[in-house]
């Protein structure tokens, strides 16, 4: 008689025999084994968790098909960190974190998305952080609604709204300062 393996389960040849497992991705005992659920893989029949930060999907049989989400960075299948504040990360995968554009700010860290300024504001573009060497110097973008200012030609407090200057008056500079008269003539 021919012996075979449960359903569900592989077969697996060894010298002069064989022996039943399950596939990778699952765990369990031949017969029974079950699918890794996501955000988790296989390890040597067992399934465990993905690295803090990341996901698979369902009957991952590797440590590097969990990626990092979206809001975290780092290789696939390694630890994920997650943005600085002032930089986010849309989707899935190992992409670098990208600064907030001017105009926008992000105040907390593993952000997926930027929030625009308020009305008649901007935040300065993206700036490089100084850094002992090259290698360890990192692009920057807003990380409070406070780095928002008014525009010319507006007045306000930073990170609120900004309205025009009244008739009669004027703002040449960016920021916080109030309007000021017009010389007459």
């Amino acid at each position: 008689s021919v012996a075979a393996c449960p359903s569900g389960s592989i077969c697996n040849n060894t010298l002069g025999s064989f022996e039943c497992g399950c596939p990778p991705g699952y765990d369990g005992t031949p017969g029974n084994c079950t699918e890794c659920e996501a955000r988790t893989y296989e390890l040597a029949g067992v399934c465990v968790s993905c690295p803090t930060g990341s996901d698979s999907p369902r009957g991952s049989a590797e440590v590097e098909a969990c990626v990092c989400l979206a809001g975290y960075t780092g290789p696939a299948g390694g630890m994920c960190v997650a943005c600085a504040a002032g930089s986010f990360k849309a989707g899935n995968g190992s992409a670098p974190c990208e600064a907030c554009p001017a105009g926008s700010y992000l105040n907390v860290t593993g952000g997926t998305q930027c929030s625009a300024c308020p009305a008649n504001t901007h935040s300065p573009a993206p700036q490089t952080s100084a850094a002992s060497n090259a290698t360890n110097a990192r692009v920057l973008g807003s990380d409070d609604i406070t780095d928002c200012i008014c525009n010319v030609g507006f007045e306000g407090s930073d990170g609120a709204a900004c309205a025009a200057c009244a008739e009669g008056k004027y703002k040449p500079i960016n920021g916080s300062s109030e309007c000021i008269e017009c010389a007459p003539g």
